[in-house]
């Protein structure tokens, strides 16, 4: 099912939205991480947040190919995203 050309560029705008709020994500870990008591004391939040920012960007990326869903799951860089992905489609 091919998806019309609004609907493709909604996608692509919700895939730069999230693209922008994974730089954010990104700068704030970043900035966290500076502060050597709130890195040694919070280390495990702060890998959270890197994971949490990798998986916006991954979905990101899913967004912005529209309806190209062959190859798209391949693509996913993140194991367990890929596998959550993959039995939603098993699913559907």
């Amino acid at each position: 099912m091919a998806i019309d050309p609004r609907g493709a560029a909604m996608l692509g705008g919700i895939a730069a939205e999230l693209t922008a709020a994974r730089g954010e994500l990104e700068a704030l870990g970043l900035k966290l991480c500076c502060d050597p008591h709130v890195a040694a004391a919070h280390f495990d939040c702060l890998q959270g947040l890197d994971r949490i920012a990798q998986i916006i960007g991954e979905a990101a990326g899913l967004l912005g190919r529209g309806d190209a869903v062959a190859g798209a799951l391949a693509a996913v860089r993140l194991e367990e995203m890929r596998g959550r992905l993959a039995d939603f489609l098993r699913a559907a």
